[in-house]
């Protein structure tokens, strides 16, 4: 046997089976949430209220489009109140970035792609809680 080929076969069978483990809890977590996530291009509501989902997605465009123009995406001259959100508390989806920055590029940089990212970050977080 060549010198690391049982190494190799159980380190590619253990990172087959965590890629399959990934994409279980991927499928489990969209079936369980769907009504949430699903469609992509659109923000669920709760009985009519849209909870801080308003907040976060212009959060997520503001963040990264200050990121693409090396500005500081912690100060800001704009004004956005979405409808029912608190403004009193920050959100931490700053630290999302880099995903919606590949969402934005994935999409063609979509105007939607701040609530794309939302929705797909609200299932990935879902995922890797699992």
């Amino acid at each position: 046997m060549a010198r690391g080929g049982w190494l190799a076969t159980v380190t590619t069978s253990r990172a087959v089976r965590l890629a399959a483990l990934v994409v279980t809890c991927a499928v489990f977590s969209l079936a369980m949430i769907r009504d949430t996530v699903v469609p992509f291009d659109g923000i669920a509501f709760e009985q009519g209220d849209p909870r801080d989902s308003g907040q976060m997605v212009w959060n997520l465009w503001h963040v990264a489009d200050s990121v693409l123009h090396g500005k500081n995406p912690f100060e800001t001259n704009r004004l956005y109140y979405p409808i029912g959100a608190n403004l009193a508390k920050h959100t931490l989806v700053s630290g999302f970035v880099p995903v919606t920055l590949l969402v934005r590029l994935l999409s063609g940089n979509s105007p939607l792609h701040p609530i794309y990212a939302f929705n797909i970050l609200v299932w990935l977080s879902y995922t890797l809680l699992l």
